[in-house]
């Protein structure tokens, strides 16, 4: 699959389980919204229009982000972008650590999970730096079943 995003019918899923992920092109971004309280939401683009183009099929995305406490001014910072994300279409839930791990889910890696077909896992290393995504097509129902735990106990964000 070339474009996992642009091709996707029902839904594309994602979980989140790090507080910051250390994307070199963002660190200004986050800085600026520490110091100023802004963002340019200009510079999440790409990621806009993915959500209007998912929109536009009548597909959905759903996002699951699993946050520690205090939160961390990365997550502060992905807030902010989650309101326009949601003015977009984008379905954004967040569940406590406690809660997540009370859930006993057998996953530890971000993930997309694709129209319960294929999983993006992504690997990061453990100062939170992108590694590589791996397409996986097995075990897919743990998959599913792990979207659904999480989404039948995650909080809708509601900004």
């Amino acid at each position: 699959m070339k474009n996992p995003f642009g091709e996707f019918k029902n839904y594309a899923f994602r979980l989140e389980l790090l507080q910051e992920y250390i994307v070199e092109e963002e660190k200004s971004m986050i800085q600026k919204y520490i110091n100023t309280g802004n963002i340019d939401i200009d510079l999440h683009k790409e990621w806009l229009d993915i959500i209007d183009n998912s929109k536009n099929r009548w597909a959905n995305i759903l996002r699951v982000h699993v946050v520690d406490f205090p939160i961390s001014n990365y997550l502060k910072y992905e807030l902010e972008v989650y309101k326009y994300n949601q003015q977009k279409w984008e379905e954004i839930f967040l569940i406590s650590r406690n809660d997540f791990e009370w859930l006993k889910l057998d996953v530890n890696t971000d993930f997309w999970l694709f129209d319960d077909s294929f999983i993006l896992n992504i690997i990061y290393t453990d100062l939170w730096e992108y590694i590589k995504s791996e397409y996986m097509s097995e075990n897919v129902s743990k998959y599913i079943k792990v979207k659904n735990k999480l989404l039948s106990v995650a909080k809708h964000l509601d900004l």
